[in-house]
């Protein structure tokens, strides 16, 4: 039952190490620096009026009258 535990315990390090691997590299955690909370959004008064989200609201749906299902 030892030998069961001390691969359980190797084969979930391994694993972790080889999911953290990506995130721990510097060239990452350099480049994703300012890109965190809401300094990495488009503030609306920042953009240009082309670039600004259409405000265009949809007509109502008409409403038709129900049918039965007997006929």
């Amino acid at each position: 039952m030892f030998t069961f535990e001390i691969i359980t315990v190797a084969v979930g390090v391994v694993g972790f190490a080889l999911y953290a691997t990506p995130y721990l590299r510097p060239q990452r955690a350099i480049g994703e620096l300012g890109r965190q909370g809401q300094a990495w959004f488009d503030h609306a008064d920042e953009l240009d009026v082309a670039d600004l989200p259409d405000e265009d609201v949809d007509l109502p749906i008409p409403v038709r009258p129900l049918r039965s299902r007997l006929r």
